[in-house]
């Protein structure tokens, strides 16, 4: 469930990418998805 709601943010977040949230941003989110999903894999 963390999963899914993770990726529905960064959805959000990319579809509002130079409106109100910059580029590198949206990369960050996706950075902590990856590294979220690993560790929940590693546990």
């Amino acid at each position: 469930m963390l999963i899914d709601i993770f990726k529905e943010h960064n959805k959000k977040v990319a579809t509002l990418v130079g409106k109100e949230y910059a580029a590198c941003t949206s990369i960050r989110y996706q950075t902590s998805l990856k590294h979220t999903q690993e560790y929940l894999q590693w546990q």
